[in-house]
């Protein structure tokens, strides 16, 4: 999972902000009827999660996955969405009181974490859509899904050095209801959050560790601009709420020795981030200690480079 200073913050990926008529518009995802016309704009590379706010001050988190948030119209109490909250800061001493964090951090073992420590499904492949479930705030858990686009390997412009380029594509495969979008903005009007995050990452299957950061194995991760090709779904009042439909192209480049490198992709399941995740994108620690995995074992799907 991965956004622009590289390395998440799973909790504030997307913001909407009222106006904006620069930067990636992207439409909003929620809305009462009367103020259709918000914009969205990415900050972060590997969520899209969307915050409505109503001043033009844009939070400069960055963050490292997709999470895909629809986003409401702004009412009267929306501003307060525009300051990132708990999930944004972590303390990396906090983190390394973890054994297992800091051991891995300062030495990447020859082990196999990621097939030996942990239970993922290892069946992410090119063209094969994959089930995921998505948290959205009101109504529960939907079904939602991931798919590998594309996939290309050759050789990096830099002597030794491979280049993988992949293309995922996310989508809630879920229709609401009138009663349902209702409920949706209900709970965003008092939460300023509805949609759980979408997110891929990039893995040292020794580790467990995201590798999206600077990292000893010499692995760089560069991601492009998320995509969007959401419907919108209306109620019988005129409200609505748009069904996500993301894709994301990561461009992967690793020593042609390296043999531990994977990719993934999933979906929060938590609406709000919590320290665990974000830790995780900032290679503090190991997939198996977060709520990803311990949260949601099998809402993920994973691949080793081969």
């Amino acid at each position: 999972m991965s956004i622009l200073k590289k390395k998440l913050a799973l909790v504030l990926v997307l913001s909407l902000v009222a106006g904006i008529a620069s930067g990636q518009g992207i439409g909003s995802f929620l809305g009462n009827g009367d103020n259709a016309s918000e914009n969205a704009k990415i900050l972060g590379s590997k969520f899209a999660m969307a915050e409505v706010a109503t001043s033009s001050a844009i939070p400069t988190e960055s963050a490292a996955t997709v999470s895909a948030s629809p986003v409401v119209s702004a009412s009267p109490d929306a501003s307060a969405v525009a300051s990132p909250e708990a999930s944004a800061s972590v303390s990396p001493d906090a983190v390394s009181a973890s054994p297992t964090a800091s051991a891995v951090t300062e030495e990447y073992p020859v082990c196999n974490y990621m097939k030996k420590k942990v239970k993922v499904k290892w069946d992410l492949k090119k063209g094969k859509k994959k089930t995921l479930t998505s948290k959205i705030g009101g109504i529960g858990k939907k079904n939602s899904s991931v798919t590998l686009k594309s996939y290309k390997i050759t050789n990096a412009s830099k002597k030794n050095y491979k280049k993988l380029v992949v293309k995922f594509q996310f989508k809630d495969e879920y229709t609401p209801n009138s009663k349902e979008i209702k409920k949706v903005l209900k709970y965003y009007k008092k939460h300023k959050a509805w949609h759980s995050a979408f997110y891929f990452t990039v893995v040292d299957k020794g580790t467990g560790l995201s590798l999206e950061g600077k990292n000893k194995v010499k692995v760089k991760v560069k991601q492009g601009k998320w995509k969007f090709k959401n419907t919108k779904v209306y109620a019988d009042n005129g409200a609505y709420m748009s069904k996500l439909n993301a894709t994301i192209k990561v461009t992967i480049t690793y020593p042609k020795t390296y043999k531990r490198l994977c990719i993934a992709a999933g979906s929060e399941n938590t609406i709000n981030e919590d320290i665990t995740a974000t830790a995780f994108f900032k290679g503090l620690n190991a997939f198996g200690e977060t709520s990803l995995y311990k949260k949601g074992k099998k809402n993920s799907h994973w691949m080793v480079v081969k």
